[in-house]
């Protein structure tokens, strides 16, 4: 019988599903909205993995701010339903949109036991930024730990996928880059942290490798400080490794967040200009307001739920989506490699810190 029924990617008009079965066959996926009308569509082929047979939908033209109820059907045998609702557009037109890659922990190493897919981790990196590009973003920031030990050959491996990407990508550093200064240097990041415009946007990428990194009275914070005093203008957006604000979600993890988190927040509070702040490094999405800004945790594309973000910035919002890689056997194997209690309902994340349409309100300096 098909069964684990998901919406992983949802947006105004569109979703995409994914739903497991036990046996091949043809399954349909009906969607019913709240008139009763119905929506039938078939699966693509099915991926076989371990005597399962793994089914992917697309829906399209849907109604916008729509709930849909979902079933997946194969034969006589019918999944639990699922709710999902279709997102309502913000006013305006985009800006740009932009994605996020987290955490690819490119790798040399074999396959160990756990879920991240070292072995296919530069692959899976290199095909994320090249749908990144086919759906229209115009960079890719990359949100540490592009290597997953920091090797030479690593580095360098890493350096092949930048250099071939389809759009520029802006890299930074994590904990698991240990060649720190070979990193930076590498990959031209000045002093580790920058920040750049792109369409009327301040864009300031942080150096948080470790969680001292943004020691209040450290050279970084008072040059972060002066970076925002001099954009007070312009909305702006900070990327880090280390989450900035501790999400509740996230507090059975060590190690999540930077150390000083309660000092950077409350100065983040007194920028209006700041809208908000992406991190990676637990990797499991969140989504939660301090204040006006708001902070969100990102998946990684080598560990379930494998998958990467996009990003369209409006004028008065922010439409975030995530994107699971096109590799259903690898992210059911990721997904079937986890331990209790932290499962994969865990890594998946709430519904709410995945697809979502994000009012940001406006400068008010």
């Amino acid at each position: 019988m098909p069964y684990d029924l998901k919406a992983p990617t949802i947006g105004f008009d569109f979703a995409r599903f994914r739903c497991v079965a036990e046996r091949p066959g043809k399954a349909l996926l009906e969607l019913t909205d709240p008139t009763g009308r119905s929506i039938v569509t078939d699966s693509r082929q099915p991926v076989e993995f371990e005597n399962e047979f793994l089914h992917a939908f697309a829906v399209e033209r849907l109604a916008v701010a729509t709930r849909y109820q979902a079933v997946a059907i194969l034969d006589a045998d019918r999944t639990a339903p699922l709710t999902v609702t279709t997102l309502r557009p913000p006013a305006g037109k985009p800006r740009f949109r932009f994605g996020i890659l987290a955490d690819p922990h490119g790798s040399t190493r074999p396959q160990p036991k756990g879920p991240r897919l070292l072995p296919h981790a530069f692959d899976l990196a290199a095909e994320s930024l090249a749908r990144m590009r086919r759906h229209g973003a115009d960079f890719a920031v990359i949100l540490g730990d592009a290597t997953n030990k920091g090797t030479d050959e690593e580095i360098d491996r890493f350096r092949a996928v930048v250099d071939a990407a389809p759009l520029p990508c802006r890299i930074m550093a994590g904990n698991n880059d240990a060649q720190l200064d070979k990193f930076v240097r590498v990959f031209d990041l000045g002093r580790g942290y920058y920040a750049f415009d792109h369409q009327g946007v301040h864009v300031v990428c942080l150096l948080t490798a470790w969680p001292d990194d943004l020691a209040t009275l450290g050279e970084q914070f008072g040059w972060l400080r002066d970076d925002l005093a001099t954009h007070a203008a312009m909305p702006t957006l900070i990327f880090s490794h280390y989450a900035l604000f501790d999400p509740p979600s996230h507090r059975i993890e060590e190690d999540r967040v930077v150390s000083n988190a309660d000092d950077v927040c409350r100065f983040l509070r007194t920028q209006p200009q700041v809208k908000a702040v992406f991190s990676g490094h637990k990797n499991i999405p969140a989504l939660n307001r301090d204040g006006h800004v708001a902070h969100i945790v990102c998946p990684q594309v080598c560990h379930y739920d494998c998958a990467f973000d996009l990003v369209d910035v409006y004028p008065d919002a922010l439409v975030h989506t995530l994107w699971e890689i096109d590799r259903p056997d690898l992210l059911r194997f990721s997904q079937k490699q986890l331990r209790p209690p932290r499962d994969a309902d865990y890594r998946y994340g709430p519904e709410s810190a995945r697809n979502f349409v994000l009012p940001l309100g406006t400068v008010n300096r």
